[in-house]
């Protein structure tokens, strides 16, 4: 029993506790096996877990599965297949909700419209259209890409009358649509096709938000395409001012031309509006959509006008896309300046960057320009043979083909007034003080003209009627051997063999029209039908002169104006004279006493050879004297003169 003590603790006593244990039998007390534990309640489905359930191949779930009787009825597939389009149809009625049947009567419109079989009933249709659509919101049509296409349609074959009235309704919103994904194209079209007016407010449309623009991935290229061709004089301002700070969101100065512009009526404003030009120029290099003729123009303004610090944080964040922004002037020369401002370790990005975009750059007409100051102010001449020499070697005849590559090739084996511009070379020499370089001008030259003399060689060796296909390539080639001539312990004798077996061949002919437009990127297009039936389209560059090839006129080489010239400046180089008589035959003489031209180059093969090999050709020139004397041009005169 238990009981309370005063102090209030509970006591048990002895007899209590004994009564409390339960004695264990020794049979029963390590022995676990003998416990009578039932089997565990499954409360999922209400027996006791493992009752009757069976083990085997009943049970197992690899086993095969009987097979089921088959059916006497057929699936009716067509019947499922229009079930499933009648779903569609209806999802779409639901989703679409009126307009649906809009869509369905625009669209048959729309492939008639767009047929070239349609000529007479064009307006007709374009009325009929926007009479279907006019009702709806424009702005909200354009995102959907059906409606987009059929939008576009209108502003390309529309009167003008329609072009104005869609405009009316989308230039509110234009904003929202020049964002979607659909319709910036409508966007674009509208540029393009309305009228002067309407550009005119749908830029306006769009300024307040040129910022937020031009950091989205499908607005970019459209802004770019605004500010290159569509915008005012004013509007390119007002955009440019946008792009330097949030000051000029709202309201626009016609005063504030540059950035520099923005501060010169208060200093205290500097420092803020280079951090806001700073940080948008970051925000869209980082997000790659820095192909931007807008970003370009405030790109060279900023790098010109800051500090070294903000100078060099911007140029870290645009060595990856140095290629891209040479696409335009302003962005060539904002390349230009990253190139010439970085340090030893940035140069070696930068070319890494570029080595890929090379033969693009050399046939570029501002990208060029980029390729001639690395040529010019890199002191690290091994490295450039490695970048740019090799890549350029790799696609010389695609380089020399292009009218800005000739420029490359001719800047690396002869950079002189003979062949340049006085105020390029002193635009590259008076560049040069932005850089550090520490080697001689005339060394850095010196050591790519040796980078790249045995290659060259090896090019017009290969393929020498490439380097005598015109007298604008031909000027090149005589460019390159004038210089690697002068060069000491180098032989020509193999390279002028190639090509005088060219020039004194009786069959030598080219085009009157020398090509200097092969594989370069336009944006015209020609369609072509190929074997199996495709349209395929092939782009033509629109500067192009058109010539049918029945109505190409192959003339003599030597008739040539252009070659004539280039040929009568190789002849003066050294050793040219003895290969070139060498090659000569009496009946290719008796063919070219009869040739102005072609007598003119004997003479000036005559003025230049060695004594040996000058009355070898004398004596052979004796023979047809007489027929000489017959001809009345003036070429054959002065070849009896020096007879």
């Amino acid at each position: 029993m238990t009981e309370l003590k005063k102090n209030g603790k509970r006591s048990i006593d002895n007899t209590d506790k004994k009564s409390n244990v339960k004695k264990l039998k020794p049979s029963e007390s390590l022995d676990k096996t003998k416990t009578n534990s039932k089997p565990k309640f499954d409360k999922f489905s209400g027996k006791q877990k493992f009752e009757n359930k069976k083990f085997g191949k009943g049970n197992n779930k690899f086993a095969k599965k009987p097979q089921q009787p088959a059916t006497t009825e057929k699936t009716n597939w067509n019947e499922l297949k229009q079930k499933k389009k009648d779903l569609k149809v209806q999802r779409k009625k639901n989703k679409t909700k009126d307009l649906y049947e809009i869509d369905l009567k625009a669209k048959k419109i729309y492939e008639e419209l767009k047929m070239k079989s349609t000529k007479s009933n064009k307006e007709q249709l374009c009325q009929q259209l926007h009479d279907l659509m006019k009702n709806a919101d424009y702005s909200k049509l354009s995102l959907s890409p059906d409606r987009a296409r059929i939008i576009q349609m209108l502003l390309k074959k529309a009167p003008q009358s329609i072009k104005a009235e869609i405009a009316e309704k989308m230039i509110p919103h234009i904003t929202e649509v020049a964002l979607s994904k659909y319709g910036k194209f409508c966007v674009s079209r509208l540029m393009i096709y309305c009228g002067k007016d309407v550009r005119e407010k749908a830029v306006n449309g769009l300024l307040k938000n040129i910022v937020k623009l031009t950091c989205h991935n499908f607005s970019s290229p459209l802004i770019d395409a605004i500010f290159l061709n569509h915008a005012t004089p004013e509007q390119k301002l007002f955009m440019k001012q946008e792009m330097y700070s949030d000051l000029y969101k709202n309201d626009k100065s016609r005063d504030v031309k540059t950035l520099k512009d923005t501060w010169s009526g208060s200093e205290m404003l500097r420092n803020g509006i280079i951090n806001s030009t700073k940080m948008n120029l970051l925000k869209i290099a980082s997000k790659n959509l820095v192909d931007n003729s807008l970003v370009h123009s405030v790109l060279l303004e900023f790098i010109e006008e800051v500090g070294e610090q903000e100078r060099n944080e911007m140029i870290t964040a645009f060595i990856p896309h140095l290629a891209v922004i040479a696409s335009t002037k302003q962005g060539s020369r904002a390349a230009v300046l990253c190139y010439l401002y970085s340090v030893a370790k940035e140069r070696r990005a930068m070319l890494k960057a570029i080595k890929e975009h090379v033969t693009k750059l050399c046939i570029h007409e501002h990208g060029h320009l980029l390729v001639l100051e690395i040529l010019n102010s890199t002191d690290d001449t091994l490295n450039i043979k490695k970048t740019i020499i090799a890549q350029i070697i790799a696609d010389i005849e695609t380089i020399v083909n292009s009218e800005y590559g000739k420029r490359v090739i001719m800047f690396i084996v002869a950079p002189t007034k003979e062949f340049f511009h006085p105020t390029t070379l002193v635009e590259l020499e008076s560049d040069l003080k932005f850089g550090t370089q520490k080697k001689d001008l005339e060394i850095r030259r010196k050591e790519l003209i040796e980078g790249i003399s045995k290659e060259l060689t090896d090019a017009i060796k290969k393929n020498p009627n490439f380097w005598l296909k015109g007298g604008h390539t031909a000027r090149v080639t005589f460019a390159a051997l004038q210089s690697l001539s002068a060069a000491n312990n180098f032989d020509l004798s193999e390279t002028f063999e190639t090509l005088c077996k060219v020039i004194c061949d009786e069959n030598w002919k080219v085009n009157e029209h020398e090509s200097t437009t092969q594989d370069t990127p336009t944006s015209t297009e020609k369609a072509e039908v190929n074997d199996t039936g495709k349209i395929k389209k092939k782009r033509k560059n629109p500067l192009e002169i058109v010539i049918d090839k029945k109505d190409q006129i192959m003339i003599r080489g030597i008739e040539d104006p252009g070659l004539h010239i280039a040929i009568k400046k190789i002849a003066k180089l050294p050793n040219f004279a003895e290969q070139f008589v060498d090659h000569l035959t009496d009946e290719l003489i008796e063919s070219w006493i009869l040739i102005n031209r072609a007598c003119f180059v004997l003479v000036e093969v005559l003025e230049h050879a060695e004594d040996e090999v000058k009355s070898k050709l004398m004596a052979m020139l004796a023979q047809h004297k007489s027929n000489l004397q017959k001809q009345k041009h003036s070429g054959a005169k002065v070849l009896l003169k020096n007879l």
